[in-house]
């Protein structure tokens, strides 16, 4: 959003209004988001990823393609804690695998990750907005109902 507003904003610089601002003011792409499978993995790979069944439960899928020799292995990001050491070995074939969880904290520096989450906390989007994301079919592809409903519920203006 600006360059260097971890610093700004501990200095006093910017307030988590002006960022919050700038984060409005940006020009963004609205359904790009959705557009990364069919722009990368299936021109590369030929996979179109709403045919494969996915478990929203479980969190993850392996889909085999034996005629491309191509072995996919589909985690939902919200589900690694439960799921990432299932899924490496089963996808791997290696058992007793050791998936050293790494905290959000660990990838910010000093004070970064309190003013992250302080911008995380601020930001709220409007029912129609979220119902727009929330209602896409790839969403829905690899989401519950309720999952979904949590996922408005906490980025929502009502919260």
């Amino acid at each position: 959003v600006f360059p260097e507003f971890f610093i700004k904003y501990q200095e006093g610089l910017i307030t988590m209004d002006e960022i919050i601002k700038k984060f409005w003011s940006q020009k963004f792409v609205y359904g790009k988001q959705f557009d990364w499978f069919e722009e990368e993995l299936q021109p590369v790979f030929g996979i179109d990823i709403a045919s494969i069944d996915f478990p929203k439960e479980k969190g993850y899928a392996i889909a085999n393609f034996p005629d491309r020799n191509i072995d996919l292995l589909v985690l939902k990001l919200e589900k690694l804690d439960s799921c990432l050491k299932e899924a490496l070995e089963t996808f791997l074939g290696i058992e007793n695998l050791d998936c050293e969880r790494f905290d959000r904290v660990d990838f910010l520096e000093g004070d970064d990750y309190l003013i992250y989450d302080n911008l995380r906390k601020s930001l709220t989007f409007s029912d129609e907005y979220l119902e727009e994301i929330y209602d896409q079919p790839l969403v829905r592809h690899f989401y519950t109902d309720e999952e979904i409903n949590k996922f408005k519920h906490k980025w929502s203006s009502q919260r």
